[in-house]
């Protein structure tokens, strides 16, 4: 008997990081014996109504359903209704948005999501049982680094790293903000701060009145060689569902290049998995002690790189996940 073939729908906005996540589902269908077709917008194409068509968007779950395809799988990396009105402000948008999302869960055999606390989120808002149906599986694109646990001084030497964009939600003036006052804690600290705008990073370190911070640009290959040497990495975000649900990809790189997160308790995936390995809770008001209190800490790169690895085998990696992922899907052969 021939198994129904399977269509990928890959990101044409996120593509790095998305496509990573799709392959991995690919990878498991193709493994299963299914033929795999990867593709830029899966609705366009001229498939059976007994293909599997995964999706990345819930507008193309609708779509492929008003199309009579019935057996959809999709991937949810956020909650997209609430994104589109942080950015658009329209609640007639936000409306159909809810309309649009609800109904991609519902049709789904399938349902990838990054992490619990989005689970949870779908199931509250819109009162449906989505958990026998999902698959929990954080956004991760990186691999784990094990020679950067071993720099030199690396969990001796105060060194701060922030890698990422300067969007409004990466928090960045309470980022430069708390790295102010780990300063005053340690003078001798200093801040690596990795972005594509330089210029408006450079203006907001002279805002901000700070010292010893140094503004670069590093590509993806280069990351793993510059945080070896970093001891700590922000990941500060502000109180919203948006964030409660995120699995940030800045969280698993640091992890895999030995780099401790700093981060805000809000992320609720991070902070309900991540009891067992050595991180900083971010609180604004008690920071500077608690980095103080940190700072006494006898860190050795080897246990730091066991707890780590164990971490990042059991949460992070598409390649551990390969079996899970499997098991999820055999069903819809």
């Amino acid at each position: 008997m021939m198994l129904p073939k399977v269509w990928i729908e890959l990101s044409t906005f996120n593509g790095v990081v998305t496509d990573d996540y799709m392959r991995a589902i690919g990878g498991a269908y193709a493994t299963l014996g299914h033929e795999v077709e990867y593709v830029d917008d899966v609705v366009k194409m001229n498939g059976s109504n007994t293909d599997i068509y995964v999706v990345l968007l819930a507008v193309s779950a609708c779509k492929l359903r008003a199309r009579g395809k019935k057996r959809i799988v999709f991937w949810s990396q956020g909650i997209w209704p609430e994104e589109s009105f942080m950015k658009h402000g329209s609640r007639l948008r936000l409306f159909a948005c809810n309309a649009v999302e609800k109904m991609a869960l519902s049709v789904s055999e399938r349902i990838f999501v990054v992490s619990n606390a989005q689970l949870r989120h779908f199931e509250t808002k819109y009162q449906l049982r989505l958990r026998k149906k999902s698959l929990i599986m954080a956004c991760s694109n990186e691999s784990f680094h094990e020679e950067s646990f071993y720099a030199e001084g690396k969990y001796e030497k105060p060194v701060f790293v922030y890698a990422g964009s300067l969007a409004q939600y990466q928090c960045i003036d309470e980022t430069l903000e708390a790295f102010k006052r780990a300063q005053t804690v340690t003078p001798n600290a200093s801040l690596m701060f990795l972005t594509n705008d330089i210029e408006r990073a450079r203006e907001l370190v002279a805002r901000h009145a700070l010292t010893n911070v140094s503004v670069d640009h590093a590509d993806k290959d280069e990351l793993p060689a510059i945080l070896s040497h970093a001891k700590y990495g922000f990941v500060i975000r502000d109180d919203s569902a948006i964030n409660r649900v995120s699995t940030p990809t800045k969280i698993s790189t640091y992890i895999a290049n030995g780099v401790i997160p700093i981060y805000s308790p809000t992320i609720e995936a991070f902070s309900e998995s991540a009891h067992n390995i050595v991180r900083l809770r971010y609180e604004r008001e008690s920071f500077a002690e608690d980095y103080r209190e940190f700072e006494t800490l006898h860190l050795k790169p080897i246990e730091m790189c066991n707890s780590y690895a164990e971490y990042f085998d059991e949460e992070l990696s598409y390649d551990n996940a390969a079996s899970r992922i499997l098991a999820f899907l055999e069903g819809l052969n």
